[in-house]
């Protein structure tokens, strides 16, 4: 069962719009270039190749004292968009790194061993967005989710995958889906069909099945592949998958030996936990929070609201610990003295065993502890570096909280089907796990409450997590230590907080003190309302305005032409300059059929770039010319029509050419980074015409000499808003497009990091690498600050929140896809500023997707002037204005005694604007009591309220009792919003 290989283009370089278009032609291209690597992930001669797999799961190998082990690691390419190279790790049982290295594409190396000790070896693999092939035919081993905890992913062809049903389980489910339509069988132990699947593109299917006694065995799965298929197995079935099949006897020695992990990563078993230390540092938030710390750095007690959290045995470190990355896995604790000097404990750590120094200063503030300092190389080389902060917190009675809606009762054992460590993390191909957080904060709660966090101006790699067995609740910063960063050669500077948290609250209350805490990220700057998509100079703006202003739009996406923006002006409109910040549009001249191999197209984009007359090479073609023309309102990169087609056109174009050539991204092998793509052929048949289209991806920090960031600024937004002002009126703000597209892409242009402001990370390969976000951040930061400055404002298309920092310069938080499954993280990192939506699917112009993706959070619809639309919009816009105005409030301080029936709290009874919004998640209609906090509300007399439904403007009744509890219904998925009164 040899499926075709074909490339994926899931990753980072298309996401949102491009994608439903983009995906389905580029891979037609991809086919031929993605035969020959994939015939490369094996050994020439072998009849039958090995499971592709893809990212970067864990081979464990139980092997007895004494026995060879003779296996083999490829490399291969999933797709053209990708070059990263595969990096691994064995490990003894021991925690030994027994071979370490890196391999390109193509290549293959020999794991043979001999095994030391009897036990579980493993093979810690990370092959970034491509794949990796292991084979090791005389011995049994077992593959296990390290890219996503409860995923594996193979591509382009698996073996039969076995995996085992505990004895007792009557049922269990599987979840199967993946880039493109495939077949999958699952096997009974005796080779029966239980189940013949079809899967449909981009559509996981859900299936559960009866074992009818045939627990306490086997299972299997067979695939007919045309690319990536993503497996999730039942939480109750062990997290394995082998090429033989598993018995119980194999997963009870993997389980009784298999390693330890924290932070993901495998660790020697513990030999000695930390002793207890006397306390001689005392940071103390009144009678919050008190921590205190031994001589050495060690925490000596923590508590929070009056509660003890220390462990009643030993933890394995707390306070600062570090991982040397091309040492290998294990975990240093720090030692350092500490010392006091005026209100602030200082840590000094001269650590020359591994070449490092640490320091770093502890001050308690009225609602926090803030913890500043600086890590530095010693050696004067390139180092990879995870530095990790741990609070040693008992897991008996503990809560994490993934976000303000999902939380879980941390487990009191460690098996198989118990979850150690506690997260919520996306995954990226940096850093010393490949995972990243999405918010800056996290929190644990139970007998008390304490939150970490990061500060959303000081952008970092950073991962906060619990880990069960070891009992520490942990934040890690992934820092590479370069010479190449001359603003801090050989250095990286950090920061965080520690706070309480009402345990009740959990996350919601760690939200909530974050805002009080850094307020300043949140200054709501931007006036509530929809959003118009865009407003034309033809044939009559003025009009189409009015009409916009009627049905409750606000702002408008992109205002082309003066004559459009003055008539924003005129109907109250805030019309908004378009912008695709760090991708530079080009239009290729000679279009191939199909696309391509990578390095030819990153060729063709540096020989165009490079072209001495750009003027010619985008207007000498009729069909490119044509194109721009249609444009010519807008302005092409800050050039008017006029001046793109004048005589000063091609200097003009060939600056903005020269910026690019510095401004690039490289890729691991030095290449362009195309961010879009596409044949000749293709284009022509979803676009219909033949423009060959290409987007490079660029670094546009301001302070590269001559770069693209800076020409942005000055010159292709500066141009259209000096345009504007020419003609009479103003832009009112930049809207940014696209803008986490490309946020997870790996920049390697080592002469970039001369220029950063902010820290690097490192690669799978452990070199210095900048982080796409991180670059634009820069960028984001110096564009909203002029901006400001003027009175003007930031919108951006984030769709996906891969990393929370640019939003604390985001004004208006525009979600073009996502809403529907983003609506905690938008909210939570917006806080009060508006968040608004940009219909792009059929369902998205229907009352029920406005209805149910915007109103429990306040958020504000989007799209063009739409008879279908417009009166939708009348009827909820001016709700979803009062919701948003009044501001979302993470402590709702109301409840209800149904735990599918949400509940978000938007303003406060002491300013008249007290509302609710109430969600009913279930697939079933709900009655059930709605409870006020009237006390902390500070509503005098409840049994006076009444309660009005928003959208039908209705009195829905008074409270049952004086307690404030009102008696509601719901149907099913529904949502209600209620005003207070």
């Amino acid at each position: 069962m040899i499926g075709s290989y074909r490339g994926s283009f899931t990753g980072p370089a298309m996401r949102g719009s491009e994608v439903s278009k983009a995906v389905r032609f580029i891979r037609a291209g991809w086919l031929t270039v993605l035969l020959v690597s994939s015939r490369l992930a094996y050994p020439q001669g072998t009849s039958t190749p090995p499971t592709q797999w893809r990212f970067s799961e864990r081979i464990l190998i139980h092997a007895q004292a004494g026995q060879l082990v003779t296996a083999r690691i490829g490399a291969f390419s999933a797709s053209v968009g990708y070059s990263d190279w595969l990096t691994y790790k064995l490990l003894s049982p021991k925690g030994d790194v027994l071979r370490s290295s890196s391999l390109k594409l193509g290549e293959f190396a020999d794991l043979s061993f001999k095994a030391e000790v009897t036990g579980v070896y493993t093979l810690d693999s990370n092959a970034g967005n491509n794949g990796f092939t292991f084979d090791a035919p005389r011995v049994k081993w077992v593959a296990t989710p390290s890219f996503r905890p409860d995923y594996f992913f193979v591509t382009g062809h698996a073996r039969r995958l076995y995996f085992f049903v505990p004895e007792r389980l009557t049922e269990f489910s599987l979840t199967l889906g993946g880039e493109e339509a495939a077949k999958a069988r699952v096997l009974r132990p005796d080779g029966t069909v239980a189940a013949d699947l079809d899967l449909e593109y981009v559509k996981a299917q859900d299936i559960t099945l009866k074992t009818n006694g045939d627990s306490g065995k086997s299972w299997s799965l067979e695939f007919e592949l045309n690319e990536d298929m993503d497996i999730k197995l039942d939480k109750r079935l062990h997290k394995y998958l082998s090429e033989t099949p598993l018995t119980a006897e194999d997963l009870r020695l993997l389980e009784d030996s298999k390693p330890q992990t924290f932070d993901l990563l495998p660790v020697p078993p513990i030999s000695q936990k930390q002793q207890p230390s006397v306390a001689v540092a005392e940071l103390n938030v009144g009678k919050d929070l008190q921590i205190a710390f031994g001589q050495t750095g060690q925490v000596a007690r923590l508590r929070t609201n009056g509660a003890d959290l220390l462990p009643t045995e030993g933890v394995p470190f707390s306070g600062f610990a570090l991982r040397d990355h091309q040492r290998g896995i294990r975990v240093w604790p720090v030692v350092g003295r500490m010392r006091k000097s005026g209100p602030v404990w200082e840590q000094f750590a001269d650590l020359k065993q591994l070449s490092l120094n640490l320091k770093a200063a502890f001050i308690a503030r009225a609602d926090r502890i803030e913890v500043e300092g600086e890590l530095s190389d010693l050696s004067g080389k390139d180092r990879a570096v995870s530095l990790y902060f741990a609070l040693p917190v008992s897991r008996e009675g503990a809560v994490w909280w993934d976000d303000i809606d999902r939380r879980t009762a941390v487990n009191s054992t460690r098996t198989h089907r118990v979850r150690v460590e506690y997260s919520n993390w996306g995954s990226l191909t940096a850093g010393g796990n490949n995972h990243n957080s999405v918010y800056p904060f996290a929190c644990v709660a139970g007998r008390g409450g304490i939150a970490m966090a990061v500060p959303m101006n000081r952008p970092v790699l950073h991962r906060l997590g619990y880990n069960a067995a070891r009992q520490q609740f942990y934040l890690c910063l992934d820092f590479a230590l370069t010479r190449a960063t001359r603003k801090f050669p050989g250095k990286a500077a950090f920061r965080f907080v520690i706070y309480p948290v009402n345990p009740v609250w959990g996350f919601r209350s760690a939200a909530d003190r974050y805002y009080r805490i850094y307020p300043q990220f949140f200054e709501k700057r931007a006036p509530d309302g929809a959003l118009l998509g865009g407003l034309m100079s033809k044939p009559d703006p003025t009009a189409a305005a009015q009409s916009a202003a009627k049905v409750g739009y606000a702002y408008v996406w992109s205002a082309e032409g003066v004559p459009a923006i003055a008539a924003a002006h005129k109907t109250g409109l805030l019309p908004w300059l378009y912008n695709d910040s760090v991708r530079y549009f080009i239009y290729l001249t000679t279009p191939p059929e199909k696309t391509p191999a990578r390095a030819e197209i990153s060729a063709d984009m540096e020989s165009f770039l490079k072209a001495p007359n750009p003027q010619e090479l985008y207007l000498g073609r009729p069909e490119v010319k044509a194109r721009l023309e249609k444009l010519r309102d807008f302005g092409w990169y800050g050039l008017s029509w006029e001046e793109l087609t004048g005589d000063k056109g091609n200097a003009a174009l060939l600056s903005r050419n020269t910026a690019v050539l510095k401004s690039a991204f490289h890729d691991a092998s030095g290449l362009f980074i195309p961010t879009y793509y596409v044949s000749a052929a293709d284009d022509k048949r979803y676009y219909g015409y033949d423009i060959h289209t290409a987007r490079v991806l660029c670094n546009p920090d301001p302070d590269l000499p001559g770069g693209w960031g800076k020409a942005l600024l000055d010159d292709d937004i500066g141009g259209s808003f000096r345009r504007a002002e020419a003609g009479g009126t103003r832009l009112e703000g930049v809207a940014l497009d696209n803008y986490f597209v490309n946020a997870k892409d790996l920049n390697f242009r080592a002469e970039h990091y001369a220029h950063t402001d902010h820290p690097l990370t490192f690669a799978p390969d452990l070199r210095p690498v900048q982080i796409g976000d991180f670059c634009t951040y820069e960028w984001l930061e110096a564009l909203a600050k002029r901006l400001r400055a003027k009175g003007q404002m930031v919108s951006a298309n984030t769709g996906n929140i891969p990393f929370p920092f640019a939003m604390t310069w985001i004004d208006v938080n525009l979600f073009e896809w996502g809403i529907e499954n983003n609506g905690p993280l938008g909210r939570t990192l917006a806080y009060h500023r508006p968040v608004v939506s940009l219909p792009v699917q059929p369902d998205h112009y229907t009352e029920a997707w406005v209805k149910k993706s915007h109103l429990r959070f306040g958020f504000l619809p989007g799209g063009s002037l739409n008879a279908t639309l417009d009166p939708i919009y009348q009827r909820y816009v001016p709700v979803l204005k009062r919701l948003s105005g009044a501001g979302w409030e993470p402590i709702t301080l109301a409840s209800t005694n149904d735990i599918d029936v949400l509940v978000e709290r938007f303003g406060s009874w002491k300013t008249h604007n007290l509302c609710f919004t109430l969600f009913n998640r279930s697939d079933k209609a709900k009655e059930f009591m709605l409870r006020l906090d009237a006390k902390t509300l500070k509503i005098g007399t409840p049994r006076d309220l009444k309660i009005l439904d928003l959208m039908e403007k209705t009195d829905i009744g008074s409270p049952m009792n004086r307690t404030g509890e009102f008696t509601l219904r719901l149907g099913p998925q529904d949502t209600q919003a209620i005003a207070v009164q």
